[in-house]
C-alpha cells in the first residue's frame, strides 16, 4: 500500500510540474538578453549606465614595475556650488572601456561672474575616500573627505558660513595626472563646515571641511577647464 501511494504521489508531482512550465514561460522569455550589469541606487536619478560592452583587462590591473603610488593629496582643490553651475559635464551611457566608465566629457559652464573657488590647503590635509554602501543589486559609493583651511579670520568664518548649507562640487587633482571631480547635479556634494580652536599651541586652529556624497563610482575623471576668476585652468588633452 506505502509503494502504491509513493508512487502516486510521483505521479501526481510531474504532472504539477509538465503544467506549470507554460506558465513559467509566458512571465520569463527563456531566450532573452539581460544585461550583464545594471548600476542602481538608491534617489532620484537620471543616468543610468548600462556596462554590458565594457572589454575587462586581460590581466589584473595592480601594481605594475615603475608605477608610484604615493598616498595622500595635494594641497589644492577646486570647488564650484550647484546654484553657481549653468551647465554640467555628462558621462558615457555606453561605455566600451572601464576608463570610459569614470569618464566624463564636456566642460562645466558657470553662470555670469561665478567661478570655481580654488581652495589651497595645509599638506597632508586633503584626502577623498570612497566607501562601498548598499545591498547587491543595488550597490553604490558613499564619496567623501575632508580638507582643513587653517584661522579664524573673517573670510574663512564667511566661507564656512557660505558653505554650510550649500551643495555642489568637489575637484581634486592626484599625482596620476587626473582631476577627480566629485558630486553631480543628482547626487551633489554636501559640505560640513566645523570651526576647531584646540586647547595647545601645537592644536590646529581654523576650519574643518568634512564633504560626501553618492554617486554610481568612486570619483569620474574631469578633463574639461576649470573657470576661475580672472583666468581659466585650460582642459587636460
Amino acid at each position: 500500500m506505502k509503494r502504491s501511494t509513493s508512487i502516486l504521489t510521483i505521479l501526481l508531482m510531474t504532472i504539477s510540474l509538465v503544467l506549470m512550465v507554460p506558465a513559467v514561460a509566458s512571465i520569463v522569455d527563456i531566450g532573452m538578453n539581460l544585461p550583464d550589469f545594471i548600476v542602481g541606487i538608491g534617489g532620484c536619478s537620471t543616468a543610468v549606465m548600462v556596462l554590458t560592452g565594457v572589454a575587462l583587462p586581460t590581466s589584473a590591473t595592480g601594481y605594475n614595475d615603475g608605477e608610484e603610488h604615493m598616498g595622500g593629496n595635494g594641497v589644492v582643490a577646486y570647488i564650484a556650488l550647484m546654484s553657481e553651475i549653468a551647465t554640467w559635464p555628462s558621462e558615457d551611457s555606453s561605455p566600451s572601456t572601464l576608463d570610459e566608465t569614470v569618464l566624463l566629457s564636456g566642460n562645466f559652464a558657470m553662470v555670469a561672474g561665478k567661478y570655481f573657488i580654488k581652495v589651497l590647503v595645509p599638506p597632508n590635509t586633503l584626502t577623498d575616500d570612497s566607501e562601498g554602501q548598499g545591498e547587491p543589486g543595488g550597490r553604490s559609493f558613499k564619496n567623501k573627505g575632508i580638507f582643513k583651511l587653517p584661522g579664524k579670520d573673517a573670510t574663512n568664518r564667511g566661507l564656512a558660513r557660505r558653505l554650510n548649507n550649500a551643495r555642489g562640487v568637489i575637484i581634486i587633482p592626484n599625482d596620476q595626472g587626473y582631476r577627480i571631480l566629485y558630486g553631480s547635479e543628482t547626487h551633489p556634494v554636501q559640505f560640513m563646515p566645523s570651526g576647531v580652536s584646540g586647547s595647545n599651541a601645537a592644536d590646529f586652529r581654523g576650519f574643518e571641511y568634512n564633504w560626501e556624497c553618492d554617486s554610481h563610482a568612486p570619483g569620474h575623471t574631469y578633463n574639461g577647464t576649470i573657470p576661475l576668476s580672472g583666468s581659466t585652468l585650460p582642459a587636460i588633452s
